[in-house]
């Protein structure tokens, strides 16, 4: 690994970097100086805003890294490292690893590593790390591949806060369906509850469900949802327009990650609904 002036400034997650100017406060890490490296593209991130590029080329291997500035975090909490990421071309795969160092320059530990080859449009990397010990890390995106041709695009890479590993895992299947009921318009919300602890034991005991509105108002709460349980909601007073719709689970250790569900009464709405008219 190259060289790397080492940042003095350490954040708590939760962080995002959207790269909407520049790189930010992460570090380009090249092994060969003389070869290309990650550059900011003013274009080339998510609908076509800010991100960051790698295109390799016939005289070099790429083994680049991306580095976070240091992260403080703390003993038994599990962290989410997440970033989107495209392929100029399919046939193009790169290796990304997310790694895990006490310093920009020793990043020794493979927090997990993938073949990427997403090349239509850009998909979601997310992986978790589990802090052993109390005190300041250092996350990289590092990517390898043979020398050649090939571009691979990355955006908005983010560390969440960190969550107890003895928290609920999120929900999953979470879904958002406008319908009618007595001839009035709610929305009608469904989820799976856990099954796993945020550090993938089991989970044991029950867990409390709530449900909140992009406008902050909470749907409902549901106590004692076991493990795996079906659970259902119905918003009675729904907004008339597309709506977000967000889901965690709770016990004694801590909260969830949240989990979003959308509804679009313009498209799920029943036509009698939307004009106003009776059936």
């Amino acid at each position: 690994m190259g060289t790397a002036t080492i940042n003095a400034q350490t954040v708590t997650p939760p962080y995002l970097n959207e790269f909407a100017t520049s790189i930010g406060d992460m570090k380009v890490v090249n092994a060969e100086e003389e070869s290309p490296s990650f550059i900011f593209n003013s274009y080339g991130g998510n609908n076509w805003g800010g991100g960051v590029s790698y295109t390799g080329n016939a005289d070099y291997k790429a083994d680049d890294y991306l580095v976070s500035p240091g992260m403080e975090v703390e003993e038994g909490m599990v962290y989410t490292i997440s970033f989107l990421y495209k392929n100029g071309a399919s046939g193009t795969p790169y290796k990304v690893s997310v790694l895990k160092g006490d310093a920009e320059d020793n990043l020794k530990e493979v927090v997990e590593s993938k073949d990427l080859d997403q090349n239509y449009s850009f998909a979601t990397y997310s992986c978790t790390y589990e802090a052993k010990a109390t005190g300041t890390v250092y996350f990289a995106i590092h990517i390898e591949r043979e020398a050649g041709a090939g571009t691979i695009a990355f955006d908005d890479f983010r560390v969440s806060a960190g969550i107890s590993g003895k928290a609920p895992a999120a929900l999953s299947n979470f879904t958002a369906t406008p319908k009618v009921e007595d001839n009035k318009f709610v929305v009608a919300l469904e989820a799976t509850a856990p099954t796993l602890t945020h550090s993938r034991a089991a989970l044991e005991g029950y867990v409390k469900v709530k449900v909140t509105r992009s406008d902050g108002e909470t749907i409902d709460t549901k106590e004692d949802v076991m493990p795996g349980e079906t659970v259902s909601f119905i918003d009675q007073s729904p907004l008339s327009t597309y709506t977000t719709y967000v889901i965690s689970a709770e016990n004694e250790f801590g909260t969830s990650s949240t989990v979003e569900a959308v509804s679009n009464p313009s498209f799920g709405t029943p036509e009698a609904v939307r004009r106003n008219k009776p059936f």
